[in-house]
């Protein structure tokens, strides 16, 4: 019996010594691979393994797949116990394939506090150094050249474009840092300059943006503050956002509600939109049968400015001039969180005289109309609408009606900014 204890226990022994060497044979080797697959989130392959109790791990021949990108690196080296398994690491000799070029010479690694990462694009490169020391504490240079987007999710290259360039610095000590990047692509452009902490990040200095407003990327900016209910929003001409420093804050991580902004413009200029529902009952009311048929239709807008606090956008007055002859404006609020609208659809004097003849309004009079619902099924108060159009209609020039529809301008209506660009 006590022979039978002392082989086991050799056994046991030697099982628990080898068992790095184990684990690199065909035997372990899928355990490893199905983790890695895992924690990249990618079909990966490894030629071979050579695991030891202290370290260093080495994959060889590491092939990975994933959508339309596929790669490979010679070698992939993590200075770690076998227990432990991540740690400082070295990628070798790698390559990044992907439809139409290749990401080639990538290299990277992690020594201590001090990690590179470099390659070379089709016309352009890769380099990202510095030194990290926690999450409160680092130090990182970017500079990138027509980085293909497609490597990172397809997704990107849709919205922003083939290829990224960035350039600056990102760092943070004891919980205060300070982020200074310009990114351009085909669809954008801007320069974020900002100060970070543990919460979020401030503006140092205003962000300006430029972007060419393609379907993809209208889906994205205008989903959830569209003051004119737009859908389908291309432009030839870019548009603008302007952010000031005062009363911004990007919570980290992001929150809706712990979002800030304190006065903000956005310059949508003239686009061309589809003929949705929303825009369809817009031109109904002003008795533009011709134009509920046409699936799409020039839009030209005046700029609207904008705070968000508590995750509701309060937006001010915007002016537009719909099919390049019809003159609305709107403004109020959206609930960002619980997506409802609190807005108001104004039809100017000269929108009701030209679609009704209705005269001797004052210049600025608006004929408000309540918008209520969400931002993906606004409602428009169409009978409340058709109500007070009639009411102005019928007023006799006695004035017998005017106690219920005024032709006063209301002391509410917010002030247009003029000359509007079509004027």
């Amino acid at each position: 019996m006590r022979k039978w204890l002392i082989w086991f226990g050799i056994l046991f022994l030697l099982i628990l010594i080898f068992i790095p060497q184990i684990a690199s044979t065909a035997i372990g080797k899928p355990l490893f691979v199905r983790a890695l697959a895992k924690k990249s989130q990618a079909d990966v392959q490894v030629d071979s393994l050579k695991l030891s109790w202290f370290g260093p791990q080495v994959f060889q021949g590491v092939s990975f797949q994933r959508d339309a990108v596929s790669g490979s690196f010679q070698e992939l080296i993590i200075e770690a116990p076998f227990w432990k398994f991540s740690g400082a690491f070295q990628l070798k000799k790698g390559e990044i394939s992907y439809q139409g070029g290749k990401v080639e010479q990538v290299e990277g690694q992690i020594v201590g506090n001090d990690f590179t990462l470099t390659g070379i694009t089709l016309q352009g490169h890769i380099s990202l150094k510095g030194q990290v020391y926690s999450k409160l504490h680092f130090h990182v240079q970017i500079d990138i050249k027509q980085f293909p987007l497609i490597v990172i999710d397809q997704k990107l290259d849709a919205l922003l474009g083939p290829t990224l360039d960035l350039f600056g610095t990102i760092s943070m000590d004891e919980g205060k840092g300070n982020i200074d990047l310009s990114a351009t692509a085909a669809n954008g452009q801007t320069h974020l300059k900002g100060i970070l902490t543990e919460q979020g990040m401030t503006l140092s200095a205003p962000l300006d943006a430029s972007i060419r407003l393609t379907p993809e990327m209208s889906a994205l900016l205008l989903k959830d503050a569209n003051p004119l209910f737009v859908t389908g929003v291309s432009s030839a001409n870019p548009v603008r956002l302007h952010i000031e420093p005062d009363g911004f804050f990007f919570p980290l991580p992001f929150s809706l509600v712990n979002l800030k902004v304190g006065n903000a413009t956005l310059d949508l200029g003239k686009v061309r939109c589809q003929n949705g529902e929303s825009l369809q009952t817009i031109v109904a009311l002003l008795k533009a049968d011709l134009l509920t048929r046409a699936p799409e239709m020039n839009a030209w807008f005046t700029p609207v400015s904008f705070q968000i606090s508590g995750g509701v956008l309060k937006a001010g007055r915007m002016d537009a001039l719909l099919a390049d002859s019809i003159h609305i404006c709107t403004w109020g609020k959206i609930d960002l969180v619980k997506d409802k609208l609190d807005m108001i659809l104004g039809l100017p004097a000269d929108a009701l005289e030209k679609a009704f003849g209705i005269k001797d309004l004052p210049k600025n009079y608006v004929l408000k109309i309540p918008v209520k619902g969400t931002t993906k099924k606004p409602e428009i108060d169409k009978t409340a609408a058709a109500a007070k159009i009639a009411g102005l209609i019928a007023i006799p020039k006695t004035g017998i009606f005017e106690g219920l529809f005024s032709k006063k301008e209301e002391k509410d209506i917010p002030k247009p900014i003029r000359p509007f660009p079509w004027e």
